[in-house]
């Protein structure tokens, strides 16, 4: 008991030197740096301005066909195409919206569909068999109701 304290000290003293590795300096040619350890994580490398500049003249100019496009490495990221008086004279010089199809929008030079068009005599043409068993019944129908009208 006597020679316990004094070696669960040591022990304690011990283990957090060892665990407490210094990773030394922070980089200076890196960016976000944060100790790992006994290393470091960093972002990325450090920029100067000669690079940063080379950087900006190697990104091509924002696109004028596009609306808020951010720059993202050596390309564009943007919200949509840019709507202009001359955009609006391009989609009229389209052709007609399908009438085979439902849902369509305008897409360039083309249409973009959900889908066909339902028509109303999806069950059989007229003149058909199945069109013509309807319209016999029906004239049976209305001949027994006159007949019995009639009585």
């Amino acid at each position: 008991m006597r020679y316990s304290t004094p070696l669960l000290s040591i022990l304690a003293l011990v283990s957090s030197t060892v665990l407490a590795q210094d990773p030394g300096p922070s980089p200076t040619a890196s960016v976000g740096c944060e100790p790992h350890g006994d290393h470091w994580h960093c972002d990325g490398p450090a920029s100067t301005a000669i690079s940063s500049v080379t950087e900006t003249s190697s990104t091509m100019p924002s696109p004028t066909k596009s609306t808020g496009c951010e720059p993202h490495g050596d390309h564009w990221h943007c919200d949509g195409p840019a709507e202009t008086g001359s955009t609006a004279a391009s989609t009229s010089s389209i052709m007609p919206s399908p009438t085979e199809s439902v849902g369509c929008e305008p897409h360039g030079d083309h249409w973009h569909c959900d889908g066909p068009a339902e028509t109303g005599s999806a069950g059989g043409e007229e003149g058909s068999a199945g069109a013509m068993g309807v319209h016999a019944s029906l004239l049976v129908g209305l001949s027994v109701i006159a007949a019995a009208l009639n009585v």
